[in-house]
């Protein structure tokens, strides 16, 4: 079988296949050393500074962290407590969910109210982010594209949750004329081979009015042919990149993470 991202050793979607199929494994999934070396990846100290700067962005966003936590109902995550401010109530989370409650955030202050919106993510774990952002704007209509085995998984997890407006694409299978209102991806792009960038660049980025893409070039480059981020920005109209503590946690400063977003 070809490589088509860094991460994509075997192992991975097999596990992905097995958790969506047997309820012994799914009912743990995130916390399986499998899943804790590609999705949940956060330390404790990341969800923390996570969670600080996403009430930085939108500080409204307290009165729906008890509806965000509700994702730790399922697979087990290893999870922690966290305060919004020192004598603030306590709330149970993985720090992954809070890196999504974080890119949520964002989206708000870069796009506004995404409810109608037809948004489309690239690189989609189990459907995290896909379920924070249907917490707060239950009307998006949502793409998730990825390999079908990582897809099975975010749909056994969405069907939890009710989430709605929900369509699942198998990532060999991407029909070029449609287009997007948001693009989203959380490093995921960027640990593509070329050959994969090229095909989700003319279908997806090109197509989309609007995106947000967090991307790790220097860490997770694995073929010299692969997107440089000076050529991405060159193609992508509209882009603008931060890469500094007023946009980007700590632990994705440590990483050399990107943040590239466009409103063409």
């Amino acid at each position: 079988m070809t490589k088509t991202s860094c991460s994509d050793n075997g192992t991975y979607p097999d596990f992905c296949l097995k958790a969506s199929s047997q309820e012994n494994i799914f009912n743990c999934f995130r916390r399986h050393p499998v899943y804790t070396q590609v999705v949940e990846t956060v330390p404790r100290k990341g969800g923390k500074d996570y969670l600080k700067l996403a009430l930085k962005f939108n500080p409204k966003i307290t009165k729906h962290l008890d509806k965000f936590a509700t994702s730790e109902r399922i697979g087990s995550p290893k999870t922690y407590k966290y305060r919004t401010s020192f004598l603030g109530k306590n709330y149970t989370f993985s720090p992954t969910t809070l890196r999504y409650v974080l890119v949520l955030s964002q989206l708000v202050h870069f796009f506004g109210d995404l409810n109608n919106f037809n948004i489309v993510e690239i690189g989609v774990g189990y459907g995290g982010l896909c379920k924070v952002i249907a917490d707060l704007f239950p009307s998006a209509k949502y793409t998730l594209v990825d390999l079908p085995e990582a897809l099975s998984l975010s749909q056994k997890f969405l069907t939890h949750f009710d989430v709605k407006n929900v369509q699942y694409l198998d990532a060999t299978h991407i029909p070029t004329q449609i287009s997007y209102d948001l693009c989203i991806s959380n490093y995921a792009f960027s640990e593509l081979s070329r050959d994969i960038q090229d095909l989700y660049f003319q279908n997806i980025l090109k197509n989309s009015k609007c995106g947000y893409m967090l991307c790790n070039f220097k860490t997770h480059t694995w073929q010299n042919e692969q997107y440089k981020e000076t050529e991405l920005l060159e193609l992508l109209k509209g882009s603008v990149v931060y890469k500094d503590k007023q946009w980007l946690a700590n632990i994705d400063l440590q990483y050399n993470i990107s943040l590239i977003t466009w409103n063409q």
